[in-house]
């Protein structure tokens, strides 16, 4: 009982420290401008990208990440009661299990479940997407 008491405390503290921090983060980031590309008057017309850019980076779509399969069901209401539905299962998986391995489960359980809760996606500013669910789907092609 007393490990289902700290794992409860653990899951609120998060979701509260996660809400504090997409506040901090909304009020913190502040637009970047893009990087000046100078060229000789007689490349006038050239391309401003190197032939030796990657394939990756010419063949990226509009959206990026946001504008991905993935990214647009996971931030739709089917994918959010899915993370929901995730993190639920995993903490009283790790609960269940009475043991240090359980307790790691039930702690990691809280990503999901407050991805979820939150609308907001911890994966998607990795591959340089918005955080918030909102501008996943504004984002859609």
């Amino acid at each position: 009982m007393k490990r289902l008491h700290l794992v409860v405390i653990a899951a609120l503290a998060l979701t509260a420290t996660v809400a504090e921090g997409q506040q901090r983060i909304a009020s913190a980031v502040q637009p970047v401008a893009a990087p000046v590309v100078v060229l000789p008057r007689d490349a006038s017309r050239a391309s401003a990208m190197p032939d030796a850019a990657p394939a990756a980076l010419k063949d990226a779509p509009a959206g990026g990440f946001a504008s991905s399969g993935f990214a647009q069901f996971m931030s739709s209401p089917t994918g959010r009661v899915l993370r929901v539905v995730a993190g639920v299962g995993m903490i009283a998986g790790g609960i269940s299990m009475d043991s240090n391995g359980g307790t790691v489960l039930a702690a990691v359980g809280a990503v999901p479940l407050s991805a979820g809760l939150f609308d907001i996606c911890w994966l998607s500013p990795i591959f340089g997407g918005p955080l918030k669910g909102k501008d996943i789907r504004a984002a859609k092609s």
